[in-house]
């Protein structure tokens, strides 16, 4: 009996001891200007449990033993911390987060949906600072993007690696968001490249290659995100100005301005950041003119920008706000000139143009103690162009719903799945009738760790999209990717992903004159498919106080009726229904494209010296092969023999005629800064 009450005595203070809590408490502050930091991530043995108040502070309760806690926010290195729970204690834990300053440590988002290495991505993304995007004077988004390696923008028109052709102001295969929410406007898809509020961008986030898991139709070629900033616990405020001017041309006979009227640009931005207790409040705007050296090619444009959002007291892990957007812009454009000599510079042909764009977007995101995240985007954007006699007004509104869950299972993986919805309705001089277009998308992408130097990812979406009753059906596209950490400073990525485009409004519906040049309509345009797949390597290193990521990439990319502007002589509808034929450009289903090629670039960041440099450097060379069926290089072997004869030589008119895509370069962008 004496046994049986020392094991029983035993068992019970045993079970006790196992049922003791403790409690882990502190705060959690900025190590440079010592700031508290609210929204920090506290994760507990690979699941997160809760996040830092509006003071930093933060509370977990937790069982007997060891547990490794985690202190993760966005632009900061992560802190690890062991704790061993031997009784009812409270232990003081206070942390200090270090910001990421160094590009070897750059975190982006757009591809895999949460924070993360750039190293550790697996696929190129290209990274624009805030201070880059400063130091540059970027006078739009187009202007940013533009100096990127493997990015040209020209005339508003984007193509990434040679994957998107010229075409004025119709369509686009590259995704432009501002917080992960598109600016293209519903009807034609043009890029409101002036509309982003590059005075409170964190950064640019450039994603290359098909990203339509995540961001669905128009990400064929990739995806172009500018992160905007929220305040931190001091109040921030910045005023930047510009003026600058052209000179004249080397044949001074060529200028057409007065002496003292010389051709420039001025501009001035402004953007405050403050917390009011539990409350977020961003401001700022942007005034820019430019009297350009092209006659009738001027512009001007104002905009305002207004952010909040709420940390609830009540729901901890809530928060919540709305941001407004607005822009009045007047511009000309300068399509021909008189002349090829004294008047070059002198338009025989332009059109003007006034805009008013406006961009409501309510947003609510709730993080929970069990590693779950639920984030609600919406946007109302309305693209509004003032009608020039006896042109009607031209209205295009869209309205774009995104729900997103996300799920971390402890350090093996992370899920993210998502539904977003989009519908438009537009009116313009350039189509006849009410257009509406509408689509509704769900998706899944997760990531796996194997361990911590391999990681694999996956993801697959549906969707459905239509234009007015033409409803397109089961559009199902998948990615997969894997990175390796292959060294200390050595990356490995390799990655294949499915794409899709629906074709725009205006793609299929416009019948317009453009100077002297016709556009043809051609409602029957089939959905553009495609896909890409890269390797990569990405290495870091030192040299001295410098720091760098060196990266080298082979890509891949084809496409199956790609859309592309052809010039002819076309029998048609026009807008009244009625038979007509004329000479001009319409848009046809090309049987196939290829592109591929190479690209290096450096990023870096660091002192040399006692001079701060930054440098973002590369060279892209792509072979833009067009697959119908008078090609000689449909083919792959004769592709890829064809793509290195001509890398280091000019093809003749006569073999890129029958061969190669029009409007595209084939090696292209060395930037440095």
């Amino acid at each position: 009996m004496k046994n049986f009450y020392l094991a029983f005595l035993f068992l019970f203070t045993s079970a006790a001891a196992w049922g003791q809590t403790a409690t882990v408490a502190g705060y959690v502050t900025d190590a440079g200007n010592k700031e508290k930091l609210s929204g920090v991530i506290i994760n507990v043995d690979g699941v997160n449990k809760v996040v830092t108040g509006l003071e930093g502070d933060y509370k977990v309760v937790l069982g007997t033993g060891e547990h490794t806690i985690k202190f993760t926010m966005l632009g900061y290195d992560v802190v690890e911390r062991k704790v061993n729970i031997k009784g009812k204690d409270i232990i003081n834990l206070n942390i200090k987060l270090s910001g990421k300053q160094q590009q070897l440590s750059m975190v982006v988002i757009s591809a895999s949906q949460y924070e993360k290495d750039l190293k550790r991505e697996n696929v190129s993304i290209e990274v624009l600072g805030k201070d880059q995007l400063k130091n540059n004077n970027s006078t739009d988004l187009a202007d940013a993007v533009n100096r990127a390696p493997g990015v040209q923008v020209q005339d508003g028109q984007i193509s990434i690696r040679g994957g998107s052709s010229y075409s004025y102001g119709v369509g686009s295969r590259t995704a432009v968001l501002v917080d992960n929410l598109s600016i293209s406007s519903a009807d034609l898809g043009m890029n409101q490249w002036s509309f982003a509020p590059l005075e409170n961008a964190e950064q640019v986030e450039i994603t290359k290659g098909s990203s339509s898991v995540v961001y669905g139709s128009s990400a064929l070629n990739g995806v172009v995100n500018v992160r905007t900033a929220w305040p931190k616990a001091d109040p921030e405020t910045e005023i930047t100005a510009f003026t600058g001017f052209y000179q004249n041309p080397k044949r001074p006979y060529m200028a057409w301005w007065s002496t003292g009227n010389q051709p420039g640009q001025n501009g001035i931005s402004f953007s405050h950041k403050q917390k009011f207790s539990n409350i977020d409040v961003v401001g700022g705007g942007n005034f820019y003119s430019q009297n350009s050296y092209l006659d009738q090619g001027g512009s001007i444009r104002g905009r305002l920008e207004f952010k909040t959002q709420v940390t609830s007291k009540k729901k901890p892990g809530l928060q919540y706000g709305i941001n407004v957007n607005w822009q009045r812009e007047n511009n000309s454009l300068f399509f021909l000139s008189v002349d090829l000599d004294s008047n070059a510079y002198i338009a025989d042909s332009w059109s003007d143009n006034r805009y008013m764009q406006t961009a409501i977007d309510p947003h609510l995101t709730y993080t929970n103690d069990r590693g779950s995240k639920h984030i609600l985007r919406t946007r109302y954007l309305n693209v509004f162009r003032f009608g020039n006699a006896p042109d009607p007004n031209a209205n295009s509104n869209g309205f774009t719903g995104d729900y997103q869950y996300q799920k971390r299972f402890k350090e093996k993986a992370v899920l993210t799945a998502g539904l977003p919805l989009n519908f438009g309705f537009s009116r313009s001089n350039l189509y006849s009738g009410l257009r509406l277009t509408y689509s509704g998308a769900a998706y899944a992408q997760a990531e796996y760790f194997v361990n911590k130097k391999f990681s694999v990812t996956g993801g697959l979406r549906y969707e459905l999209n239509a234009v007015d009753t033409l409803i397109q059906y089961g559009i199902p596209v998948f990615r997969s990717g894997l990175n390796w950490q292959a060294a200390k400073n050595t990356f490995i990525r390799a990655s294949y992903g499915q794409s899709y485009r629906m074709p725009t409004v205006g793609e299929r519906f416009i019948d317009a004159d453009f100077s002297i040049l016709k556009i043809v309509p051609n409602p029957r345009l089939d959905v553009e498919r495609g896909w890409s797949a890269e390797v990569g390597i990405k290495q870091g290193f030192r040299i001295g106080n410098f720091k760098a990521l060196a990266d080298v990439a082979l890509f891949w990319q084809e496409y199956y009726k790609f859309v592309e502007y052809r010039f002819g002589y076309y029998f048609y509808k026009n807008s009244s229904g009625a038979d007509t034929s004329s000479f001009g450009l319409k848009p046809f289903n090309v049987a196939g494209a290829r592109i591929a090629g190479w690209e290096f670039s450096v990023m870096g960041e660091g002192d040399i010296g006692p001079v701060k440099v930054r440098t973002l450097a590369g060279y892209t060379y792509t072979f833009p092969g067009d697959l119908d069926s008078l090609s000689s290089i449909k083919g792959t072997k004769e592709y890829i023999r064809d793509m290195f004869k001509y890398a280091t030589k000019r093809a003749d008119s006569a073999y890129a005629y029958q061969n190669m895509l029009q409007f595209r370069t084939q090696a292209f962008n060395t930037r440095r800064y």
